[in-house]
């Protein structure tokens, strides 16, 4: 069952007056002030996965077929709780971490840019948009565990399944987190007036694109973000592959640049 929507706003609520690390935002000279994230890992929620995976592998050494259709019934409930536990914090340590570090780079360079304090106003539909986005995830998460459990019963490649089912749980879980981050990004911009955003790669050899990188040619699906990196885009004109963090795989970044005419910032 998916956690109920406004037990996850009350705790992104909660998360948010505790406050979070956030890093100081840093100049570009052709870009304005912006800022870069730290992301927090999502192996937490990897290593629930993978305790499932043991106690499954383990029943299906021990237990004949209906021992196992009965244990695993038990176990489903469970196991996905605790995989959407785990991923809850992992997809909130990911839009509060997000929220803070542009709420700190547009009001610190509102600051350096034009000489006043500013705030940036975060409306309670922000809450709302975010909760709404988390608990499509976690729904995703509770069905590919669930996918992954009912499928061990009859089919004797359980090892190989897991594999396969594993790896491409630890990109859902990552590309996630990513996507929620990207469009906390995209809506506290969008809330203090920033309309325009630099492109900000993490510059290692995973970055799509990279001639000595892992994927030193882009696809449709993913493009080359290496020649991106450091060039302002419009959040009303994205790539065609999506803003920074929403292909698949993306660990790209929107760092806001400053302007003036907005409603939001006082």
């Amino acid at each position: 069952m998916v956690q109920d929507r406004n037990k996850l706003l009350n705790r992104f609520k909660v998360l948010l007056n505790k406050g979070t690390e956030v890093k100081l935002y840093r100049q570009l000279p052709h870009a304005g002030v912006v800022t870069m994230t730290k992301f927090k890992g999502h192996m937490p929620t990897m290593n629930v996965f993978r305790s499932v995976v043991r106690a499954l592998e383990k029943a299906k050494r021990t237990k004949k077929r209906d021992e196992y259709v009965a244990y695993i019934m038990a176990l489903k409930p469970k196991a996905t709780e605790r995989m959407q536990e785990a991923a809850a914090g992992f997809l909130e340590a990911a839009a509060i971490e997000s929220l803070a570090m542009n709420k700190e780079a547009i009001e610190g360079g509102f600051r350096k840019v034009f000489g006043h304090t500013a705030s940036v106003i975060v409306p309670d539909k922000f809450w709302h948009d975010t909760a709404q986005e988390a608990v499509g995830a976690l729904g995703r998460f509770e069905k590919a565990v669930a996918g992954i459990i009912d499928v061990s019963v009859d089919d004797e490649r359980l090892e190989e399944i897991v594999a396969d089912n594993g790896k491409a749980m630890v990109r859902r879980i990552a590309n996630e987190g990513f996507l929620v981050q990207s469009r906390t990004a995209k809506r506290v911009q969008w809330y203090a007036g920033v309309t325009k955003y630099v492109w900000i790669t993490m510059k290692d050899n995973r970055v799509v694109g990279n001639p000595a990188g892992l994927y030193p040619i882009g696809t449709e699906e993913h493009g080359d973000h290496w020649d991106r990196d450091g060039n302002v885009f419009s959040w009303a004109e994205p790539p065609h592959d999506g803003h920074p963090g929403e292909a698949p795989g993306c660990r790209c970044l929107a760092s806001p640049l400053m302007g003036l005419g907005n409603a939001e910032i006082r």
